[in-house]
């Protein structure tokens, strides 16, 4: 066990404590962009099963500008 005087006590703790949120703030946006990832794969899957597909911007672009 280390000896410490208060102040690297309190120095270690704030330090401890400060890691500690900053990986509890990285876990909670890596919840949310997990949670985002299903959204978009839900919304993906419903757009299949209607028959939509993927669409090429430029082509998209084409198309409009040929049919005015």
């Amino acid at each position: 066990m280390k000896i410490m005087t208060d102040k690297q006590f309190r120095e270690e703790m704030e330090k401890a404590m400060w890691e500690r949120d900053r990986f509890r703030d990285i876990g909670e946006r890596c919840d949310r962009l997990e949670k985002r990832m299903w959204e978009m794969e839900d919304r993906l899957r419903r757009l299949e099963n209607v028959g939509a597909t993927p669409v090429n911007d430029c082509a998209l672009k084409m198309e409009t500008t040929r049919n005015g």
